[in-house]
């Protein structure tokens, strides 16, 4: 049986300091949203429940409000501080933002 998921819209955008995803999905808690990162990818998935019953109406004109498992993905090709990942969900918007590493010089240590 195959899974059907759902991707909200998303915002993929680089400041000077940082990677933020700004992700558009109004009607959750906190608590439902699963954030992971694994190597060079950002997870975001979770399951929106339908507000309406849709089982108990005879039949909609329009149907364009997404439920159910939502999954987002996003490939990291920047250094990110992993320790430093910080996630908030405010008005309907779920923004991650990872900060990115500086450069780090490496000495040649002499013999």
């Amino acid at each position: 049986m195959r899974q059907h998921h759902w991707h909200p819209p998303t915002d993929i955008y680089e400041t000077e300091t940082a990677l933020v995803i700004r992700a558009e999905i109004p009607g959750m808690r906190e608590d439902l949203f699963q954030i992971y990162i694994d190597q060079n990818r950002l997870s975001i998935q979770g399951t929106r429940a339908d507000e309406v019953e849709r089982k108990y109406h005879r039949s909609f004109h329009q149907m364009e409000i997404h439920f159910g498992d939502f999954y987002i993905q996003v490939a990291i090709n920047t250094p990110v501080d992993i320790e430093k990942v910080s996630a908030e969900y405010k008005n309907g918007f779920l923004k991650v933002t990872l900060p990115k590493t500086l450069p780090r010089q490496i000495s040649i240590q002499e013999d």
